[in-house]
This record gives C-alpha cells, sequence and structure tokens, in this order.
C-alpha cells in the first residue's frame, strides 16, 4: 500500500477519529496558557524597559545638574579671587 493515499486520520474500518472532550479542553487550556505566557513576557519586557530608561533620564539629569553646580563653584571662587586680587 502507498503512503500517498494514506490518510492517517482514518480508521481502518474507514470512520475519522474523533478528538475526545478531555483531549480538546486540554488543548485550549495549553494553548490560553501559552499565549497567557506570551502576553505576561512581552509586558515584563516592556515594562523593564520603559524602568531603564527612566533610570537612565534621571542619572542624566542628576549629572548636568551637578556639572552646573560644580561650574557654578568654579565661577565664584574666579570671583573672590579677583576681588582678593583687587583689594
Amino acid at each position: 500500500m502507498s503512503n500517498q493515499n494514506y490518510d492517517y486520520n482514518k480508521n481502518e474500518d474507514g470512520s475519522k477519529k474523533k478528538m475526545s472532550t478531555t483531549a480538546k479542553v486540554v488543548s485550549i487550556a495549553t494553548v490560553l496558557l501559552l499565549l497567557g505566557g506570551l502576553v505576561f513576557a512581552i509586558f515584563a519586557y516592556v515594562d523593564h524597559s520603559n524602568k531603564a530608561k527612566e533610570r537612565m533620564l534621571n542619572e542624566q539629569k542628576q549629572e548636568q545638574k551637578e556639572k552646573r553646580q560644580k561650574e557654578n563653584a568654579e565661577k565664584e571662587r574666579k570671583k573672590s579671587n579677583k576681588r582678593k586680587r583687587a583689594e
């Protein structure tokens, strides 16, 4: 018998195989769990990415603030040195 014409979904008596109700429920539950896991993983990745961006922006703002404070302190020091020399 050739495998080309053989239908694997049919029994030997010619009737089609049917999935049991339990197998259908298990299959549906498995698919739903996999989809739920995928949605959760995507949400967790996006949330982590947003938190990382926010943290990076906060660090940049802090660095800019420290840089400005340092520049202002340097300007004040130069002004005070000029005043001392003028006296």
